[in-house]
């Protein structure tokens, strides 16, 4: 079963600005310019409540650099709920704490961990209870 919002994910639940690449659907809250919307948001423990998930057995990431705040601001009783989880990572301005902090913890809280590296401050991170 697939849910779907007109709103973004965020870390809390408040109108964010998102700034528009014009090369590519890369959006995201880490940019500048004149080229933005405003957008709701929601968070993901929001999500889970709201339609009733009690089991997520995928959830995938592509969040353009807030993966972390996302993730970081769920409590951690709702990944008991979350069996696998996919997610595009970026390391932002060179720095790996918050890909480092991520996978820290995601593994006390159960989850083997696999980072596959890719170019340009990219990578994926597939984590499984």
């Amino acid at each position: 079963l697939i849910h779907y919002f007109n709103m973004a994910v965020f870390s809390q639940n408040k109108p964010t600005r998102i700034y528009l690449n014009e090369d590519q659907a890369a959006h995201s809250i880490f940019g500048h310019g004149n080229n933005f919307v405003d957008v709701d948001t929601t968070t993901l423990s929001e999500i889970m409540d709201s339609k009733k998930i009690k089991i997520c057995n995928l959830l995938k990431l592509d969040c353009e650099g807030s993966e972390y705040e996302i993730l970081q601001s769920t409590p951690d009783s709702y990944f008991s709920r979350i069996q696998k989880i996919c997610l595009e990572y970026h390391i932002l301005e060179n720095n790996s704490m918050s890909l480092n902090l991520l996978k820290n913890r995601l593994m006390s809280l159960g989850y083997q961990v696999i980072d596959i590296p890719s170019k340009d401050n990219l990578g994926m991170l597939f984590a499984k209870k």
